[in-house]
């Protein structure tokens, strides 16, 4: 079923199962599970949300134990930490690139992808303001886009405040 899921052969899906675990979850022992998913290209909002209810569901089907008796976990690891038979997902990629195309540049442009790809949030923002493009404001100050977005984001939350103000006295 999660082959299935991930649209990948058996040979890529590897499922440990723990019979003698002791989970207590909302104050009973009762049957829980604990269950962690690890993709390096299948995770995201979109697919975990409908991955988590039909992983729930086959859960609850096959073993009997309520949905809200258990957990998913979905990890995304970098392509740098995850190996498979002695390779890590990166130097595979890299490798098969270079076997490709003959060029090393490209293997370099997916190294460069996989570090920004493992800056967490709020680096990848600083790295997209330090970026932005920068122009002058009504004040002749260079600002980004981003600073301008808020400006006029403050700007309208004033409004609003004061137009409660107005209501309310």
């Amino acid at each position: 079923m999660i082959a299935n899921r991930y649209n990948r052969g058996l040979e890529h899906v590897c499922v440990v199962v723990d019979h003698n675990s002791c989970m207590m979850v909302g104050g009973t022992f009762d049957a829980a599970y604990l269950m962690t998913v690890t993709s390096v290209t299948m995770i995201s909002p979109a697919v975990n949300r409908r991955n988590a209810a039909v992983f729930a569901d086959w859960i609850g089907s096959t073993t009997r134990i309520p949905t809200g008796r258990g957990y998913i976990r979905f990890v995304d690891p970098q392509f740098s930490n995850f190996a498979i038979g002695g390779n890590t997902v990166l130097g595979t990629m890299e490798t098969e690139e270079i076997k490709r195309t003959g060029h090393a540049e490209r293997a370099n442009m997916i190294r460069q992808k996989s570090i920004k790809r493992q800056l967490s949030k709020k680096e990848q923002k600083a790295e997209k303001l330090a970026t932005a493009e920068l122009n002058p404001d009504d004040d002749g100050r260079l600002t980004s886009q981003y600073d301008r977005m808020r400006k006029k984001s403050m700007n309208v939350l004033n409004m609003f405040l004061k137009g409660q103000q107005r209501g309310t006295t």
